[in-house]
């Protein structure tokens, strides 16, 4: 299966919101990025691309300036910034690894705030996928300064907390807009990338 939408609830369409939001998530190693790299360059500015994992990685762990409340409010500040966008694509994480166990990129609280501020017309969760051989191998490939676990039982245990957590984020989620999920699977990237500018360019549409 390539591409399947899910309507997690009757869409409850707020008039006069043009803005979409967009959770583009997966496992490390799925290929997020690149097909994030993909979409700016197709789609320029009517797309706004916005990391969080970079607020995170350089004050939580590069700067350790910041604590985790901290830099969340800085995200959900910034995001506010970019709502004037038609189009906000997040590249995002539905569940980060910390030594206490897997917890939400925002929490659920903090998410609920941000998409209650940006009143999207609609918040589309994109799930990645690729086969847990496949995001080995693209986390042996990697080249990157932030190191991930190649380990198999590593990416087991993280693709079954993303499930789970994307479960809890469509729950938080629930009455605050047209809430989708969209599975992509990007175990051929050329096939995904084609696919993923076409989906957003109908998201901006509004097919």
């Amino acid at each position: 299966m390539t591409n399947a939408t899910l309507y997690v609830e009757e869409p409850c369409r707020q008039e006069g919101r043009a803005m979409k939001l967009i959770l583009f998530g997966g496992v490390h190693g799925v290929g997020k990025t690149t097909l994030l790299d993909h979409v700016d360059e197709a789609l320029g500015d009517a797309a706004q691309i916005f990391d969080p994992g970079v607020y995170f990685w350089k004050h939580l762990h590069e700067a350790k300036d910041k604590t985790t409340a901290e830099i969340e409010e800085m995200v959900i500040r910034d995001l506010l910034v970019a709502k004037e966008t038609e189009l906000v694509v997040c590249n995002w994480h539905y569940a980060v690894w910390t030594e206490s166990g897997y917890v939400p990129q925002l929490g659920y609280s903090n998410l609920k705030r941000l998409t209650a501020a940006m009143a999207p017309e609609a918040i589309i969760l994109i799930w990645v996928t690729a086969s847990a051989e496949d995001v080995y191998a693209r986390r042996v490939a990697d080249v990157s300064r932030r190191k991930r676990k190649i380990d198999m039982q590593c990416i087991y245990e993280e693709i079954a907390a993303t499930d789970k957590e994307l479960k809890n984020h469509l729950e938080a989620l629930r009455g605050h807009a047209d809430v989708r999920l969209v599975l992509l699977d990007n175990t051929d990237l050329e096939a995904a990338k084609n696919l993923l500018v076409k989906m957003l360019g109908a998201e901006m549409h509004g097919k």
